[in-house]
């Protein structure tokens, strides 16, 4: 594989371009993220709920449809205690 790119890029088929550690999307899958970083690596991946595609929404409002689901979701107390 390595000798494949390398003579596509003398080639000049392929250019290669840096791409610096925090702008690297793939990192929304492999390192553990501020949710600021997240919010930005998804919208650049544009991942949407299925129910939302074909619309467009601005990032907040995609945000807050998100966190409403997932707060409401967590906030929800849970009964542990075991009844006798």
């Amino acid at each position: 594989m390595y000798h494949f790119i390398r003579e596509c890029i003398v080639k000049k088929e392929v250019e290669l371009v840096h791409v610096k550690t925090q702008d690297q999307v793939t990192n929304i899958f492999t390192k553990l993220l501020k949710f600021e970083g997240f919010r930005i690596l998804r919208a650049r991946l544009d991942v949407r709920r299925p129910h939302l595609l074909g619309k467009s929404l601005r990032t907040s409002e995609l945000n807050e449809s998100l966190l409403g689901k997932y707060l409401t979701h967590s906030a929800k107390p849970h009964n542990l205690e075991r009844k006798s």
